[in-house]
């Protein structure tokens, strides 16, 4: 029990994020040289306020369409 102890308490501490994996890697400099390539991500367009509303109509539980916050008006 002794012996369990000791090996126990003489390794390093590591830490998890959020998503349950260690963070070791955030701060490698191979981490930085990965993700300054990565291209960035393009953001996803806003479907119109017509179309929200058709879904809200199929669909109760959809949100419903507000114009500039998660739809758009057309002109």
């Amino acid at each position: 029990m002794a012996l369990a102890l000791f090996l126990l308490l003489s390794s390093p501490a590591s830490a998890m994020n959020w998503e349950g994996h260690e963070d070791w890697f955030l701060d490698a400099p191979m981490f930085d040289a990965f993700t300054s390539q990565m291209p960035k991500p393009l953001p996803k367009p806003w479907p119109s306020c017509e179309e929200m509303r058709a879904r809200a109509k199929a669909n109760p539980s959809e949100q419903v369409a507000i114009p500039g916050a998660n739809c758009h008006e057309r002109r």
